[in-house]
């Protein structure tokens, strides 16, 4: 019986193996290879997402750990799994709300740029000022394994006009990739949201995919109300998006999405979503990587799938008939793809589009990059979610209610950092610390009782081979009963899957040769001259270019800021007149 005891410990130490390792693996990273989206486990990754943000400029999204837990849950219940915030506050602690998602299976794409810090279109500039903050972002999430990806602009570019502001977007992209490499920081990729602009959409697609990988965007994305009410695969535009996506090698998706039809109204939107059917579906999910529906919270505009009582949007919100819509036709929708084991991509890079009247980007110009200086190398390691998830715990644990912010760094077990936690012994160890001691312990035990229990079963052996044939080989004294060897378990000795994490690559065998890349240190710039002969544009009908709805509603909230502004600043004059005599 001690054989069979042993097994039965082995199994039991198996099982807590393996929970304990669950306990401490983190959500699937997602990479990219060639035009589409991949998890570190090889299954294609599709994007069912949702802006998660008013419009307005709420500086303390993520922050809110209780509400997080509401809405992450609800958010899995519809069926998403990324969620895109326009804009956060780095300096702030979000770790808690970053692990409710994660734990759902949901991951952020986020804006590295703010309502008050972003390239203009009209007067594009990108300053060190502007560099800082967006380096600010970048180590802020760049620690979480369900961070996507970052945009690196939203909607700069919306008219022929303006498009030699395209040329600043990619200066940022060069700058934070060269950051993430200076810093150690997971390859998050970096991309960029475009405004659907008919006339240059299929320009900016191929000027942030031209040239130099460096400077390159990762994804390309549009934001696309053009399905309204009853319309198709034709008339919405959706044929002309999905032959313009061909050939990429980027993965492209819609950063925004869900026209109201004339039947909405404000308290009761409605939308049937049957684009989803196109988008997720045979019709297009070959080129296209899914898109992200607008918007979570009920707003001034009416796109909102839930309402919240309260401004502030805390509490349990009430699901409006848009969510349960969105909710049932998603469920119908699982886009399988293909293995990336099944997957080489032999992708090239586009041409970059040749200067001309509707384009105002000189392919030959340098990059107006401000480089790296004034940055260090860190000299500490980078964390990741697996070893901040027990901080979270702690923090959603005492961050209750409203949800207080705290700055991250400040001294609280709910701000406490991984960094902060190895040097200090009273902050205590980290989950995945634990767990490798309890597993170290659970080895230990395992091999000394197997050595022991290996040591009596050769001794009950050597006496049983020494009767004689027929004889019984049950010991009268004993409890031990021989086990065949078709009775050893061998499942848990398979081996383990390797959990290396892979990098963002934009992988294949054919690739566009690269020119020569200056220095991003010290303010140089890149040159994104291409040797691919020089192409017009397709002609195509111009159309009236709108901006999105999030775009309108966070110029309006601008607005009436600057009206309260200068409202303040009146008074003030006024009163500092009188009390002058000039009144």
């Amino acid at each position: 019986m001690a054989l069979k005891s042993f097994f039965r410990f082995v199994a039991c130490f198996c099982g807590l193996y393996f929970s304990a390792t669950s306990f401490v693996s983190a959500i699937p990273i997602v990479t990219i290879k060639g035009s589409k989206f991949f998890t570190t486990d090889g299954e294609q990754f599709y994007i069912k997402g949702i802006t998660y943000q008013a419009s307005t400029f709420d500086g303390n999204a993520l922050t809110k750990s209780a509400q997080c837990e509401i809405d992450a849950q609800l958010i899995k219940e519809l069926g998403a799994n990324v969620i895109r915030v326009y804009s956060v506050d780095p300096t702030l602690n979000h770790d808690a709300c970053m692990s409710s998602f994660e734990k759902r299976g949901i991951y952020l794409l986020l804006d590295m740029p703010t309502p008050f810090a972003s390239i203009s279109r009209n007067e594009p500039k990108w300053t060190t000022e502007l560099r800082n903050l967006y380096a600010q972002v970048i180590d802020g999430f760049s620690k979480y394994d369900n961070l996507l990806g970052f945009f690196a602009g939203n909607e700069v570019v919306n008219d022929e006009s303006n498009t030699g502001a395209a040329a600043y977007v990619r200066a940022v992209i060069a700058d934070m990739k060269a950051y993430q490499n200076l810093q150690g920081h997971r390859k998050v990729p970096i991309g960029y949201s475009a405004a659907n602009n008919a006339n240059l959409r299929k320009l900016q697609q191929d000027y942030f995919n031209c040239g130099n990988e460096k400077s390159a965007a990762d994804f390309f994305s549009s934001n696309v109300y053009s399905w309204c009410g009853t319309s198709d695969f034709v008339k919405s535009g959706y044929e002309t998006l999905y032959r313009e996506a061909d050939g990429y090698s980027m993965p492209i998706f819609l950063s925004e999405t869900g026209c109201l039809s004339n039947s909405s109204t404000l308290n009761s939107p409605f939308r049937d979503f049957a684009d989803q059917r196109v988008l997720l579906g045979r019709d297009m999910n070959d080129r296209y990587s899914g898109n992200i529906m607008y918007e979570w919270s009920l707003g001034d505009n009416g796109y909102g799938i839930v309402s919240y009582s309260q401004a502030s949007a805390t509490g349990t919100p009430r699901k409006l008939g848009d969510y349960s819509r969105l909710k049932d036709m998603w469920a119908t929708l699982t886009p399988a793809g293909v293995k990336s084991s099944h997957y080489d991509p032999t992708l090239t890079r586009r041409a970059c589009p040749t200067s001309a009247k509707s384009w105002l980007v000189d392919p030959r110009a340098t990059l107006p990059t401000v480089g790296l200086d004034g940055f260090a190398t860190p000299t500490a390691p980078r964390y990741t979610s697996t070893q901040i998830r027990s901080t979270a715990s702690e923090s959603a644990t005492s961050n209750t209610g409203g949800g207080q912010n705290e700055p991250a760094g400040v001294n609280s077990r709910s701000s406490e950092t991984p960094a902060a936690s190895s040097t200090d012994s009273k902050s205590g160890l980290s989950s995945a610390v634990i767990a490798g001691i309890v597993l170290g312990v659970l080895i230990g035990i395992g091999l000394i009782l197997g050595v022991v229990l290996l040591f009596i079963h050769r001794r009950k052996r050597g006496k049983q081979e020494s009767l004689a044939p027929g004889d019984d080989l049950h010991d009268p004294f004993s409890d031990k009963m021989p086990v065949a060897a078709s009775d050893i378990p061998s499942g848990c000795y398979a081996e383990l899957p390797n959990p290396t994490m892979q990098t963002n690559e934009l992988a294949g065998q054919e690739r566009s040769a690269e020119l020569p890349v200056r220095s991003t240190t010290g303010g140089e710039s890149i040159s994104l001259a291409s040797q691919a002969p020089e192409q017009s544009p397709d002609a195509q009908i111009p159309v009236p270019v709108e901006d999105s709805p999030y775009v309108q509603a966070q110029r309006k909230t601008e607005m009436q800021w600057l009206e309260e502004e200068e409202n303040k600043l009146r008074q003030r004059r006024e009163l500092l007149m009188k009390q002058t005599g000039r009144a």
